[in-house]
């Protein structure tokens, strides 16, 4: 491997690591607001629900718009 592809492979890992970050803030971002809404509207057994079931917590993002 010669230098020019070290530094390519560098910049592909150096990307995917802030990719993966900044997915990661947008998803707890978005998993945040859905609590909140939850809570606010006092719907405490969806909220629990949404923990466990990742089907039902996208049916609520999409009740939510978020």
């Amino acid at each position: 491997m010669n230098i020019f592809e070290i530094g390519v492979n560098y910049g592909e890992e150096r990307g995917e690591a802030r990719g993966e970050k900044r997915g990661e803030k947008r998803g707890e971002k978005r998993l945040n607001l859905l609590n909140k809404k939850l809570l606010d509207d006092n719907r405490l057994d969806d909220l629990r629900r949404s923990i466990e079931d990742e089907t039902y917590r996208k049916k609520l993002y999409k009740e939510y718009n978020i």
